[in-house]
């Protein structure tokens, strides 16, 4: 019984500590972006988002979220170098991520897809 009992509480503790570090990597990610301004730093953020997206996760749905809004960021960053090729290309990366967790759609990331569909009417 007391082993039964160890095991449980380890279990339990791993699944909390999955949860408290899913969630401290978000917000430290979040903080890298509201600094972010050059094509580097939102490729380099978008892998890491892409990396949180693979985790069984309840709010996985904001690595989908931040991994597309990094992209439609570089593809605002993009716009403004006039370099269309490659923010066509972010712009669909954008999308396909931001509507990546399609079974629960937040009202964020609804706002968020819109304004990736406006982008991509000004990149045509």
């Amino acid at each position: 019984m007391k082993k039964n009992l160890f095991i449980l509480l380890l279990c339990l503790g791993f699944v909390a500590h999955a949860q408290t570090s899913f969630d401290s990597k978000i917000k430290e990610k979040t903080a890298k972006l509201d600094r972010a301004s050059t094509v580097e730093e939102y490729d380099i953020l978008f892998a890491e988002f892409s990396e949180l997206v693979r985790t069984d996760h309840p709010n996985r749905w904001q690595a989908y979220y931040y991994a597309g809004f990094t992209q439609y960021k570089k593809a605002e960053t993009l716009m403004k170098a006039n370099d269309k090729s490659g923010a066509i290309e972010a712009n669909g990366l954008a999308y396909k991520y931001a509507n990546g967790n399609a079974e629960n759609l937040k009202p964020e990331v609804k706002k968020l897809l819109q304004q990736i569909l406006d982008q991509k009417k000004r990149l045509q």
